[in-house]
């Protein structure tokens, strides 16, 4: 009986030390793995830190959704690609020649990177550009944040270009549907806002596309604007009733913008000249300028007034310096 006692008790601490060591087998295992987990962790970079920035397929998002926004802000882009050289504002853009520059943005001059395949920390990084040779769109991510950044001026005194943030709230919400890879937006002419307006509003903003001083005082503070239409044609002149100066143009409303013609100035009692004309501007544009400063140009429009005479003016004022040769 005593024999079969102590076989039964080897039997049982055999079975027992067979489970422990299956277990801290296990065990070592599990570490084992997790020890592999760790050290393949550490020797590659994080997913993170090696995702492509930009792809194919936003570019082409993105180059829809210009073609869209352009159509209704009546503008035209072009996409600046890698290796191309842009003519923008006198000056001369290149991949090369935007890195080196760099940009001031808001005030501040900043590093960039241009199309750069990740991020670079501390730069603002540039993945796309587009242009109507007026104004510079920018798409950026600034500290992982995607901004579209605007110009519509050449280089300042450092040689740099002067970007600010859009306030196009179309535009930003498009390309944060690109950067998401979220469905575009859907954008909706705003022409009859503008077409809405008085005709002495449409022409004191139409005249600010070329007079810098309605910029400043929408409320027209000491100015005068005496203007005449002709079906599309729009003859209009800015002035404070004293000196020379006085300039007179001449303008389109042209489908869903406006197209400035011609313009001159009077420089002396006997001599003109002619001014160097700006780009169209959109209706939307336009409109846009008025909702944001509605007060001041409402105040403004007080001091605008029909003169029928105008385009008599300023086919005079024309004859003068095609006589003088161009010369004033």
């Amino acid at each position: 009986m005593k024999k079969y006692l102590v076989l039964t008790l080897v039997l049982l601490a055999a079975a027992g030390c067979g489970r422990q060591t299956s277990t801290n087998e296990k065990r070592d295992q599990s570490l084992g793995a997790e020890s592999s987990a760790a050290q393949s962790s550490s020797s590659n970079p994080t997913q993170e830190s090696t995702k492509t920035l930009w792809t194919k397929e936003q570019e082409k998002q993105l180059a829809l959704l210009m073609e869209r926004w352009g159509e209704t802000m009546g503008q035209k882009y072009q996409r600046f690609n890698e290796g191309e050289s842009l003519n923008f504002q006198n000056s001369e853009i290149t991949k090369d020649t935007l890195t080196k520059e760099g940009i001031n943005l808001a005030g501040q001059n900043r590093d960039v990177a241009v199309f750069p395949p990740t991020e670079e920390t501390g730069k603002v990084n540039i993945v796309s550009m587009y242009s109507d040779n007026s104004r510079l769109y920018l798409f950026i991510f600034d500290q992982r944040t995607p901004k579209v950044l605007v110009t519509e001026s050449g280089k300042n005194d450092q040689g740099k270009l002067s970007f600010i943030e859009t306030q196009n709230q179309a535009l930003k919400d498009g390309y944060q549907a690109v950067v998401k890879g979220q469905p575009l937006p859907e954008f909706e002419k705003n022409d009859e806002g503008f077409n809405k307006l008085s005709p002495n509003l449409q022409a004191l903003l139409a005249t600010e596309i070329l007079d810098d001083r309605i910029s400043f005082d929408p409320a027209l503070h000491g100015f005068f604007l005496r203007y005449y239409q002709e079906g599309k044609d729009l003859y209009v002149q800015l002035h404070s009733g004293a000196g020379v100066g006085h300039p007179i143009y001449h303008m389109v409303y042209e489908g869903n913008q406006v197209r400035p013609v011609e313009g001159f100035v009077r420089v002396s009692a006997n001599q003109y000249e002619a001014i160097e004309m700006r780009s169209p501007v959109s209706n939307q544009t336009l409109f846009d300028r008025y909702q944001k400063n509605k007060a001041a140009y409402d105040s403004g429009e007080m001091n605008v007034q029909v003169e029928p005479k105008m385009k008599q003016y300023f086919n005079e004022s024309k004859r003068i310096v095609e006589e003088q040769g161009g010369v004033g």
